[in-house]
């Protein structure tokens, strides 16, 4: 992950003995003069961005590779999947990255891995089911209609498991169900293309 200068996490300190953490999400971004109060736990979101200057009221949050900004009325907005879909090359240069500079022979069990695994994959199958479900109430409801769908904003995790104390536009929705469906479905042909190929590189007569 990454710590950007200024940034507050945990300021919000009594004084006394620590009596609240953070879980921090596998390559979590706090951006420049965040503000972080405990408890946080972003373990289930992965590899998520935190905007300049962003508050963070303490949640728990399991939408992967997303972005939180200031959004409107005072709570933060955020965008499932944002990474994923606006900045891929931020994570393909995170892995060749990662894989540089690992020199501690010790820990390369856990350091060595891909950024999109199977362990990954499960955590987008399960955000990715959480806002489809959303929309389905919606519809079922009758609150978006086809002059509505970009208005409509679903409000902490009361409306989406997973988002936290934030807002989600149903643009943002869409966004991150397009992001994850495009990752699972790329990771799956990956894996069948590999598949493939070492089956190609059998002898017949073996």
């Amino acid at each position: 992950g990454n710590v950007g200068y200024g940034s507050n996490v945990g300021s919000n300190h009594t004084g006394r003995i620590p009596d609240q953490e953070t879980s921090v999400g596998e390559g979590t971004f706090w951006g420049l003069g965040s503000v972080i109060k405990f408890p946080v736990d972003l373990t289930s979101a992965p590899y998520s961005i935190i905007a300049a200057g962003v508050q963070l009221p303490p949640q728990r949050i399991t939408l992967p590779f997303s972005l939180i900004t200031d959004g409107p009325g005072g709570m933060n907005q955020l965008t499932p999947g944002w990474l994923l879909q606006y900045s891929p090359y931020t994570i393909a240069r995170s892995e060749v990255k990662f894989a540089n500079r690992r020199k501690a022979k010790r820990h390369d069990f856990y350091t060595g891995w891909k950024i999109l695994r199977a362990g990954m994959m499960d955590l987008l199958v399960d955000a990715r089911k959480e806002l489809v479900i959303a929309g389905q109430k919606q519809q079922s409801a009758g609150e978006m209609g086809a002059n509505t769908n970009s208005r409509k904003v679903f409000k902490t995790d009361k409306a989406i498991p997973g988002l936290g104390a934030n807002q989600l536009t149903e643009k943002g929705r869409q966004i991150g169900i397009t992001a994850y469906t495009d990752a699972i479905q790329r990771y799956a042909l990956r894996g069948l293309l590999d598949r493939l190929v070492k089956l190609a590189s059998i002898p017949l007569n073996s």
